[in-house]
Formats: C-alpha cells, sequence, structure tokens
C-alpha cells in the first residue's frame, strides 16, 4: 500500500484504506449478498469519496499510517461506544491526507446467520451515529478539509439514504395502487424495486472494468432478491440502531448534566481490593 503515499499534488498521504472482500463469500445465500453489499460499498462510495478527497472510514480489516502522525493524534480512541476506525480516520483528516488503494484487498468474516448480521450491523450503525455526533463540529468546517465541507454531510444524508429510498418506495406504492389492497401495494413496491435492480445492475457493470476483486459482481442474479428483500432488512435494523444511538446519546447527557458516576455492569461485590 505504500504507493498510495505519494499522491501530488496535495503531497503525501498520512493513512491508506484499502479495498474490503468477504472471505467466506459462498458460505451460504446471507453471504453472498453481503459480498454484492461490499462490493457497491467499495467500489462505488468509496470510489467516490477519493475522488473529492474524503475517504470516510480507514476500514479497521486492513489500513496503513504514518507513525508520527498516529502519535501526534493520541492514537485509537478506546472508548467503547466509538467506532475506532471511522474515528480516528475523521481526526487525521485534520492532520493531511487520508488516501484509499482499490489495488490492495483485505478479506473479512462476514456473519453467515441472521442472528449474527442484525447484531453486526445495529453495532455498526449505532456507532456510525455516535461519531457523527462526536464531530458534528465538523461540518462545514474547513479544518477538516473536504471532509467537513463535503464528506460529513453526505455521511448523515446515507444514513437515512435507505429509510428514505424505503419510505419513498413504500408511499409511491401506496399513491398508485388502485384499492390500497395489500397484494396491490406488494406489487407495486415489488416493481418499485425491480427499478432499483435495473439501476444496481447497471452500476455493477460501469464499475467492473476497474474493480480490482470482482467477487459481488458474479453475483448479479441475486440482484432482486438484494433490492426487495435484504436493503429493506438491513433498513429496519438501521432504524433500531438510530433509536439505540440517540437513546444512549441521551443517556450520556443527562449523566454528566447531573455529574452522575458511571454505573459497571459488575457488582460492587465481586470486585477484588486490596
Amino acid at each position: 500500500m505504500s504507493s498510495s503515499y505519494t499522491w501530488p499534488p496535495t503531497g503525501r498521504a498520512i493513512t491508506a484504506a484499502s479495498n474490503v472482500r468477504i472471505d467466506n463469500f459462498k458460505t451460504n445465500l446471507l453471504t453472498r449478498l453481503q459480498g454484492i453489499e461490499y462490493y457497491l460499498s467499495m467500489e462505488m462510495d468509496r470510489r467516490s469519496q477519493r475522488l473529492y478527497g474524503s475517504v470516510l472510514c480507514s476500514s479497521g480489516a486492513m489500513q496503513v499510517f504514518k507513525l508520527e502522525t498516529l502519535k501526534k493524534i493520541g492514537g485509537y480512541h478506546t472508548a467503547p461506544q466509538v467506532p475506532e476506525d471511522m474515528e480516528i480516520t475523521w481526526r487525521l483528516h485534520k492532520e493531511g491526507k487520508v488516501e484509499m488503494n482499490h489495488e490492495v484487498v483485505g478479506y473479512t468474516a462476514a456473519p453467515d446467520t441472521i442472528k449474527k448480521l442484525f447484531f453486526q450491523r445495529l453495532q455498526w450503525m449505532k456507532l456510525g451515529v455516535i461519531c457523527m455526533v462526536l464531530h458534528r463540529k465538523g461540518i462545514f468546517n474547513r479544518r477538516y478539509g473536504m471532509l467537513g465541507m463535503i464528506g460529513i454531510p453526505i455521511k448523515v444524508f446515507m444514513t437515512l439514504r435507505s429509510l428514505i429510498g424505503v419510505g419513498v418506495k413504500g408511499y409511491t406504492s401506496f399513491v398508485l395502487s388502485w384499492d390500497h389492497q395489500v397484494m396491490s401495494l406488494l406489487f407495486l413496491f415489488l416493481m418499485l424495486s425491480m427499478i432499483q435492480f435495473s439501476l444496481d445492475l447497471l452500476l455493477i457493470y460501469l464499475v467492473r472494468p476497474v474493480a480490482k476483486e470482482k467477487q459481488g459482481a458474479c453475483q448479479w442474479f441475486l440482484l432482486p432478491f438484494f433490492s426487495s428483500v435484504y436493503q429493506p432488512i438491513i433498513c429496519c435494523v438501521r432504524l433500531i440502531a438510530i433509536a439505540s444511538a440517540v437513546n444512549w446519546l441521551a443517556a450520556e447527557q443527562f449523566r454528566k448534566r447531573h455529574r452522575r458516576p458511571f454505573v459497571p455492569k459488575v457488582s460492587t461485590k465481586d470486585i477484588k481490593t486490596k
């Protein structure tokens, strides 16, 4: 990934993110659907972020830092409710250039059951909201560079994108429905999902020539299921995560306002002291 450290005219990068794919891609249908999701995320979202200098997350699966800068900012945030890879990436944007090397591919193990996927995405999305709140002063803040001017505002929109997408499809289905019956609503919802499927298919093949790892592209035939079933489920998880993050942040504000100490989950009777 050292090639990412030279990028004129803006100078040398202080950190570089990698492309990420799934190691257990062929385990079952769920991992294959996640493969499509990773493909679209890395080859579309991350490439566009790189173009306008706002790489949002140097994924923990594989990342490289300039040691001097890492020490300067104090390393990772160690609080359990903070996404360490995203949060450190946002702080590094204030110190210099954050790059992404699409030629380097790291592999990660994806959840192979619905229960594991639910808790993973719930945690990811909840921590993402908390990170946005921690860096809320970075929105349209020039000190954050292009991340503050473009990246964080887009991140706020992207967090709500899936909710907006499903909501628009649901509302449009209701408006266009001839009798407002369940079957007609479901039919129109599926038709709108097919439009989304067509757009996703177009995107997959537009970026296929430049994609280093074509893992998700080979599963294009699963896109109808991906658009009409998988994404609405992830949307529901995102809604729960946002509610959970808001609840946690409200509890933190209450604790700080009233200066109440943190209460450990472990009973004090079980803590041995000298």
